[in-house]
């Protein structure tokens, strides 16, 4: 560890600076990073970004923290009045910017990559899972359909795929985008609901998602059913009623949001669009 070897005698940065260059030809799986700041990444997308290579982001700084990551922006100004950076120079634990540790482990990713002794198409699949098991990001990298089986495998690994919005996109990690279709998403989503929070933004809006996250096998998300209203209304084809049937439906909507369970909602759902005219439905 780079603190293992910092000497009380000298200045941290000129430590650093020593160590920093070779860093990236270091294994990063199982070093401790801490953030502090906002950086050019939100929380999560940051925090998958290291992952993606082993490393395991803790909330706080502590002995045996390995390096502090701060916003470049902040240095200088309030991050350097936080918390974690006072205890990291208490402890004499390197301090990095941003994109230096974006740096690193992209150099770290690449380096990977061009150790691998067989293609992502020819790879066979069980070797493939030991690779994204050690290294996440690289799910990515794998054709579409090879990458579906994996995940299926090891749900982990959906959240390192590339399904979010994200405005740094210069970062290797977020260069590769699998497109997977509603149908595979949702199947995802219903095996484990806590993934739901890893899809864009659009995704998730999609009615069948939001129903396949409510009746979730695992991590089972029942509160989802309050979005399910307007992404019903919103969906629902209502040319071909006349105003008054329009009014009707539109208030059978607002009575539903009176019901206790929600759910009900849901499971009426086929029968309401089916009987628009039923005032039990």
């Amino acid at each position: 560890m780079l603190k293992k070897d910092l000497d009380n005698s000298e200045d941290i940065n000129v430590i650093l600076n020593k160590k920093i260059n070779d860093f990236a030809s270091k294994d990063l799986r199982g070093k401790k990073v801490a953030i502090s700041g906002a950086m050019i990444l939100t929380i999560q997308h940051i925090t998958l970004f290291l992952e993606s290579v082993g490393v395991i982001v803790k909330s706080g700084v502590s002995k045996s923290t390995d390096l502090l990551v701060i916003n470049s922006v902040g240095i200088g100004q309030e991050v350097l009045q936080s918390s974690k950076w006072f205890k990291a120079k208490e402890l004499r634990i390197p301090i990095i910017d941003e994109y230096v540790m974006i740096n690193i482990v992209e150099d770290f990713q690449t380096s990977i990559i061009e150790s691998r002794s067989c293609s992502f198409v020819d790879e066979d699949l069980a070797d493939a899972a030991v690779w994204c098991h050690e290294f996440p990001f690289l799910i990515n990298h794998y054709p579409k359909n090879k990458a579906k089986q994996l995940i299926l495998n090891n749900l982990k690994l959906f959240r390192f795929v590339n399904n979010t919005n994200v405005p740094f996109k210069s970062i290797s990690f977020f260069r590769h985008t699998h497109h997977f279709t509603d149908e595979f998403l949702a199947k995802i989503i219903n095996m484990d609901g806590s993934l739901f929070k890893y899809l864009s933004l659009a995704k998730k809006k999609n009615l069948q998602i939001v129903e396949a996250v409510m009746s979730a096998v695992k991590n089972q998300k029942l509160h989802h059913c309050q979005k399910l209203l307007p992404i019903q209304i919103k969906h629902l084809d209502l040319t071909r009623f006349s105003a008054e049937e329009r009014e009707f439906i539109w208030q059978t909507y607002q009575n539903k949001k009176k019901f206790d369970d929600l759910l009900i909602i849901a499971n009426e759902k086929s029968h309401f669009l089916t009987n628009p005219n039923h005032q039990d439905a």
